[in-house]
């Protein structure tokens, strides 16, 4: 998961990247209105010549993808290698580790949940975690599950708490937090925070009956067919084709992580595979091989704004999600990152179209292959900006 510089620089620079750039000539066709141009043959190979170029150029080992195209699974493998020593390809079951992707899980679960009346979206999760406790008295009373998820509670990010604490419980964590100080008033604006979800998770825990990790595999996962994917850092070192970790010359391994006491902010380990469906159940409304996931109401609510992100490239946070308007139509998305890893996710409902990103390695590879996806995908644009290519390379993740 990203470090405290890291995630800041990412999340601002990621809202003014891949949600202001689509405002430039966004084509209007309607979801099923692509047969115009290239067949979708030649958009994924020149989608696939392209990743596989900026693989070279990034240093990237390996990278995995999952697409939906006009709401039907179009492509799900990957390119290069999950193990550079032994020459292992990423495959269609390669795991990847997805960092804060895992929200968008922890909120879909909430609203599993609700639907089941066990908690509510707004009701105080004081109610739920009776030691929940905050150095502001209004926000500990006050707080809610979508005060956690759309980072609006205030309280200041300490990820090095965790980070060089990973053998601290879920509510010995809590509880050092909730000693922090507030970087804004209550719902004054958003500021993100990993153990806030990480709260969330603990009040499923509490009214679902079960560990958050448990949950996560017959609520999520197993509804959704999503066989493969992980929530635990034991469950992910088993897994057979998992992906390596590597440093940014793409050569040197990282040691996976084990941040089990914050999983449900970004645990999750998924493969190219499990998450087409996991695109098709966003792009089909909250429905699974057409039966009803999600209600229609709790689909709504997860994708729906709650608060702002930024005014001045106004994105929004819905429920593990950030959230962005073109033209009146909705576009969903999140970056993940946790040492060696990275993740993109990109959801268009009303076209039909999503894609999953995941690498072995931290660059800005995904960034650029999102707007790629975009670009042929959508507008039936193959050229390559060298330009672009090149600045973003340059940058730190």
């Amino acid at each position: 998961m990203n470090s405290l510089t890291q995630l800041t620089y990412i999340m601002k620079y990621l809202f003014i990247f891949l949600l202001v750039l689509p405002l430039k000539g966004f084509s209007q066709e309607s979801r099923l209105s692509h047969n115009d141009g290239p067949d979708v043959k030649e958009k994924l190979s020149r989608f696939l010549e392209i990743a596989d170029s900026l693989k070279v150029l990034s240093n990237t080992p390996g990278a995995g993808f999952a697409i939906v195209y006009d709401a039907k699974p179009l492509f799900q493998g990957g390119i290069g290698f999950r193990d550079v020593e032994n020459k292992l390809p990423v495959t269609e079951n390669t795991l990847f580790a997805i960092g804060s992707c895992s929200k968008a899980f922890t909120g879909v679960l909430a609203a599993r949940l609700v639907d089941e009346n066990k908690i509510s979206w707004d009701r105080p999760i004081k109610e739920y975690l009776p030691s929940f406790k905050l150095t502001d008295s209004y926000a500990s009373q006050h707080t809610n599950l979508v005060d956690c998820f759309t980072h609006r509670v205030g309280i200041s990010r300490n990820d090095k708490i965790w980070l060089s604490n990973p053998m601290l419980s879920r509510k010995e964590l809590l509880e050092k937090v909730a000693l922090d100080e507030f970087d804004f008033s209550f719902r004054e604006r958003a500021s993100y925070n990993n153990v806030m979800v990480l709260a969330a998770g603990m009040v499923e825990e509490a009214k679902g009956g079960k560990r958050w990790e448990e949950l996560i595999h017959s609520e999520v996962f197993q509804p959704l067919q999503m066989h493969n994917s992980t929530a635990t850092y034991e469950e992910f070192m088993k897994y057979e084709e998992k992906s390596i970790g590597y440093k940014p010359n793409g050569k040197k391994r990282i040691a996976h992580r084990n941040i089990d006491v914050v999983a449900p902010a970004g645990g999750i380990g998924s493969t190219p595979k499990d998450l087409t469906n996991w695109l098709l159940m966003f792009i089909n409304e909250g429905k699974h091989q057409g039966d009803a996931f999600l209600s229609n109401h709790q689909y709504t609510f997860i994708t729906s704004p709650h608060a702002i992100n930024d005014y001045e490239f106004p994105s929004f946070w819905g429920i593990g999600w950030a959230i962005v308007y073109v033209n009146g139509r909705k576009i969903l998305n999140h970056d993940g990152g946790i040492d060696g890893q990275n993740a993109f996710a990109l959801v268009f409902p009303e076209k039909g179209f999503g894609i999953f990103i995941m690498t072995n390695h931290r660059s800005m590879y995904k960034n650029l292959m999102a707007e790629y996806a975009e670009n042929i995908f959508l507008k039936n644009q193959f050229q390559r900006d060298y330009e672009k290519e090149k600045e973003f390379l340059s940058m730190k993740p």
